[in-house]
């Protein structure tokens, strides 16, 4: 098991007792982390055929127990984007996993339409309205990507955090990527297919409004990497 206050490489263990947890807001790529995974050699855990999220995890029908059965002797993993919500949780369930963070610009975030997680926290700031909503995702977004970053520099190569526009480019990603799966490269080429057509959507939007969201979301898109 990992030590949480060393920053050593953990103890390995069995690859059924180190799943591999992928996790992201909706819309992010998250999809496309999974199915490279299973090119990977991954056993990724019963999923919707369209989303790829394993829809039983935060439910009362969700035991890791059960889930660890899954696994039987190869490596395995679930995909969920509400990982990012319930990311304590599952790092103490699962304290030796491999957890993936799919991200993406924070701007174009605000202007997503895949609004699972916003609706459920947006409440939180006491915003109500369409535009308002593109604020509050804005809000909701830089709260927990900063949370799992933190969860990142803290638990260090137990975590791999990658940026969506990157993956679908294939940009800087591929070498501490393998090491992170401990897999051998593949090629995703044919999967990105169909993927990032919303890429970069926050450039359209008025002026005044995408600075103002700007300022909500620029400290994690630094951090990130992003230009902002």
């Amino acid at each position: 098991m990992t030590n949480p206050e060393s920053p050593e490489r953990p103890i390995p263990l069995p690859d059924t007792e180190r799943p591999l947890i992928i996790f992201g807001f909706g819309g992010s790529a998250t999809r496309l982390a999974a199915q490279i995974a299973e090119k990977c050699g991954y056993r990724m855990g019963p999923y919707h055929p369209d989303t790829y999220d394993w829809k039983p995890l935060f439910t009362w029908d969700f035991d890791p127990y059960k889930l660890r059965g899954l696994a039987q002797d190869c490596r395995w993993g679930f995909k969920n984007p509400w990982g990012i919500v319930y990311l304590k949780f599952l790092h103490l369930t699962f304290p030796s996993g491999r957890f993936w963070y799919i991200t993406r610009d924070g701007r174009d975030m605000a202007y997503s339409r895949n609004r699972g997680i916003f609706n459920k926290l947006s409440e939180i700031h006491g915003f109500t309205g369409e535009r308002n909503k593109r604020f509050a995702q804005a809000q909701v977004w830089a709260k927990l990507s900063g949370e799992a970053l933190d969860f990142a520099e803290k638990y260090g190569l137990n975590y791999h955090v990658t940026r969506m526009e990157s993956l679908l480019k294939k940009e800087g990603v591929e070498g501490g990527l393998w090491e992170f799966l401990d897999a051998k490269p593949c090629d995703w080429e044919s999967l990105v297919q169909g993927n990032g057509g919303s890429v970069g959507r926050w450039e359209g939007k008025p002026m005044a409004e995408r600075q103002a969201i700007a300022i909500h979301v620029r400290d994690v898109n630094r951090r990130l990497g992003y230009v902002v």
